[in-house]
């Protein structure tokens, strides 16, 4: 058996993580990339930057995010269009 890469084990682990309790539950990719690591089923190259980071935990969360998305689009750090839209 090949092993299953990065992200292919991150959906499936995502899916079974999940199935009990879709909406509360939290999946902490740290630790489970950390899993693969010692199963020697990948590995991870880090990268730095200099750029602030933003993420979303919770929903309060969203509305900084979003904020933050918007000025860095206003600053041509983000183009306009992230992805395609439908």
């Amino acid at each position: 058996l090949r092993p299953l890469g990065l992200f292919r084990f991150l959906r499936l682990a995502f899916k079974l993580a999940g199935k009990n309790n879709p909406v509360k539950f939290e999946y902490y990719l740290p630790s489970v990339v950390n899993d693969q690591i010692g199963d020697g089923t990948c590995s991870v190259k880090v990268l730095t930057c200099e750029d602030d980071w933003h993420g979303v935990t919770y929903t309060d969360d969203l509305p900084n995010v979003v904020s933050a998305i918007e000025d860095m689009k206003k600053n041509g750090k983000y183009p306009d269009l992230l992805w395609d839209e439908p």
